[in-house]
């Protein structure tokens, strides 16, 4: 959600983050379940950052500060990437920040895609039956991962703390405000 007004250009204010966190690394099993879930969170949430701070995204991130070249980012270094950032938006309109935004999810969405080729691709590789595996996969993974954003125009009369504060409490509200979709069930028989 966005703040009323926002037809003229203005300064905003964005707090983004990827969700589900923890629902997503809560399912680990062994440490090397949690540090691949770490990996992937990260590799999104890097992602998410590079995108944003695109010129034509235009996000000036404040926390975390603006991330190093991906070429210079070590593999280990990568699980320690947080997903959830704020930053200024310059001379946009509530439209074009939302539209910042949806392109945010796409850029997302087109990374998480491209992780589940390369399973879908090693698991087809050792005998997992292509349908049965194309189908699964499509189920659990699409539109899995979601960006939540809150944005508030940046007046000059505040502090960063206050519209942090105003941010995260607007943010919150979005988070509890989940999109779901319809569950169609699966279509097999059952054993009773």
């Amino acid at each position: 959600p966005m703040a009323e007004n926002g037809s003229q250009p203005m300064r905003w204010a964005v707090f983004v983050a990827i969700h589900p966190v923890q629902s997503f690394i809560s399912t680990a099993r062994k440490t090397q379940d949690l540090w691949g879930g770490s990996v992937i969170i990260s590799g999104l949430a890097r992602t998410l950052q590079d995108f944003l701070q695109k010129p034509e995204a235009g996000v000036q991130l404040v926390i975390p500060p603006p991330l190093l070249p991906t070429s210079s980012i070590k593999d280990e270094q990568i699980a320690g990437i947080p997903h959830e950032v704020m930053g200024w938006v310059e001379n946009k309109t509530k439209d074009e920040v939302a539209g910042i935004m949806q392109s945010a999810q796409k850029e997302i969405q087109s990374q998480w895609d491209k992780l589940r080729t390369v399973c879908v691709d090693y698991l087809r590789n050792h005998g997992f039956p292509d349908s049965y595996l194309q189908e699964l996969w499509n189920k659990q993974s699409q539109g899995y991962f979601q960006l939540y954003y809150s944005a508030l125009p940046y007046p000059d009369n505040k502090t960063t703390a206050q519209i942090f504060q105003e941010l995260t409490t607007l943010f919150a509200s979005v988070k509890n405000t989940r999109f779901f979709r319809n569950y169609i069930g699966d279509e097999r028989f059952k054993c009773s």
